[in-house]
């Protein structure tokens, strides 16, 4: 899940986005901006409230 939120803000998968960053070993969310931070929490709640709504099994 984690991926396709990465790739929809900003057109990378997570491990592409870390490349993309120089980030070896640390965390990405370590080295994101408030802005990247932002995006990538309004990705989690959108599909966690999508989620609950829609009951997937």
């Amino acid at each position: 899940m984690t991926n396709e939120i990465y790739q929809e803000w900003s057109g990378m998968k997570a491990s592409e986005y870390k490349k993309y960053k120089g980030i070896r070993k640390e965390s990405l969310r370590d080295n994101m901006t408030d802005i990247e931070i932002a995006l990538t929490n309004v990705g989690e709640i959108a599909t966690r409230d999508i989620a609950e709504a829609e009951h997937p099994n």
